[in-house]
This record gives structure tokens, C-alpha cells and sequence, in this order.
């Protein structure tokens, strides 16, 4: 969270950082013009990833890296951004596996679209995985 500053006179602060001199959240008026208030929502509200953030096609994004922390349903996430995609003609790899997969996941997955040089390429990391109470680093035993 460092350098996060959510107090109301953040853009006081000399750490501070504005990007090609604009400030649009001091004159949200100029985003909205017909609002008092600019109104955000969290990116990963619906699919609980910013993947469509990301997606847009003038972002040009090559690799997705994809990191999931949950204990049921380590593809979820990659589902429903999926779907996302499908709905909006948005290039996006299919997201295939096996109930072994789902069951045991392993350490790292790759999703590639090789039909459509559009669609990133998806690296997708269950940090919840098979062999995650085993080892504390790749190729290192954990002691029992």
C-alpha cells in the first residue's frame, strides 16, 4: 500500500505523482460534466480480476499474468473472464482443463489462442496448488 494516499489532499503530497501534468479526479466536472460527483468502481467487481481492464483492445496486451488464491475453483476467475470476452468479441484464449486439474491443480498454466495472434497469452499461477504445502521453492523440499 505504500504510496496509496487517500486522503482528500493527496495531490498535495510531494511523493505524489501526476501523469503528463493532468489531475482529471481535482475536476471531475470535466469527466462528467453533468455529475457533482465522479463515481468509481472497483475493476474487479463482477469477475473479481481486472482482467477487463486490461482487455481493452488499445491496450495491445501481449501476457497476462494470472494469479489465483483461492482454495475451490482455481479457474474461476479465468471462466468468467472468458465468457467476458466471448460476449464482447473480445480476443481471449479458451480456457481449458482437466477435473484433475480442478481437483489438484498444478503450479502453472498456459493458455494460448494459437488461431488468434490477438488474444494474450494467459499465465495463470493456482497459488493454491498440488505441491504448495511441500516445497517452500521450486525444487526445495520443505522440512517435515
Amino acid at each position: 500500500m505504500k504510496g496509496l494516499y487517500l486522503h482528500k489532499d493527496y495531490v498535495n503530497n510531494k511523493e505524489f505523482v501526476t501523469w503528463r501534468g493532468t489531475h482529471l479526479d481535482a475536476f471531475p466536472n470535466q469527466l462528467t460534466p453533468m455529475e457533482e460527483s465522479l463515481y468509481l468502481v472497483d475493476g474487479g467487481f463482477s469477475i473479481n480480476s481486472p482482467f477487463p481492464l486490461v482487455l481493452q483492445p488499445e491496450r495491445d496486451v501481449d501476457v497476462i499474468l494470472s494469479f489465483n488464491f483461492s482454495w475451490e475453483a482455481p479457474f474461476e476467475v479465468l471462466e468468467l473472464t472468458q465468457k467476458y470476452c466471448e460476449e464482447r468479441e473480445i480476443p481471449f484464449p479458451k480456457i481449458k482443463f482437466s477435473q484433475e486439474d480442478e481437483e489438484k491443480p498444478k503450479e502453472c498454466y498456459m493458455f494460448v489462442d494459437e488461431n488468434n495472434p490477438k488474444a494474450p497469452i494467459v499465465l495463470h499461477f493456482p497459488l493454491v496448488n498440488d505441491t504448495f504445502q511441500k516445497y517452500k521453492a521450486p525444487g526445495k523440499k520443505a522440512a517435515s
